[in-house]
């Protein structure tokens, strides 16, 4: 292949990564790396920082989605990402839902039979047209155990009736417009 086809390849390739998705059905895909900024996910009650990424959804239509997360590797050889899902309408504050990939619950205690045990997470929740969410994925603890790693690759798919716009935030975003809340929380002190 020559050189500028790859690069004209490399750059559509960056744009559609960046550019908001838009359709009833979307996939996201990624990796936990150890790079990223860390949080203490208060759903885990693990009290452990684990490294995140995130992503800003907004739907067309006020209706249930359907969040599921898979994590490639043999969960038997702990090669999966010890994975983690949750949804935030304020974040960081409280989640709307959560799984992650070895037990079911979350909350509202919706479905995720499939998930339970296997390499993935699963969650329903009600979305309202028009109102900006966080979508965390992340991992349950930042040290291997029995359940797997704490990074690794994931793939997401979120469905619903409407139309669903992801962008890609970047971890340092949310702290930067945390901060300038805060500091104007304190101004008007």
């Amino acid at each position: 292949m020559n050189k500028a086809l790859t690069a004209t390849l490399a750059s559509a390739a960056l744009f559609a990564f960046s550019a908001p998705a838009m359709a009833g059905t979307v996939m996201i895909s990624g990796e936990i790396d150890g790079s990223e900024m860390t949080f203490d996910n208060p759903d885990t009650g693990a009290a452990t920082l684990t490294p995140f990424d995130t992503f800003e959804i907004t739907v067309s239509e006020t209706g249930m989605y359907d969040f599921l997360s898979f994590y490639a590797g043999d969960p038997n050889a702990d090669e999966n990402l010890d994975g983690f899902l949750s949804i935030y309408e304020t974040f960081p504050g409280t989640s709307l839902a959560f799984d992650d990939d070895y037990s079911a619950g979350g909350i509202p205690g919706l479905p995720d039979a499939d998930c339970v045990g296997s390499n993935c997470s699963a969650f329903s929740v009600m979305l309202t047209a028009g109102v900006t969410y966080t979508l965390v994925q992340t991992s349950f603890t930042d040290v291997a155990n029995s359940f797997g790693q704490p990074t690794g690759a994931y793939d997401i798919t979120i469905t619903g009736a409407g139309d669903i716009t992801v962008v890609p935030l970047p971890a340092a975003a949310w702290l930067m417009f945390s901060g300038l809340a805060g500091l104007g929380f304190l101004r008007r002190k």
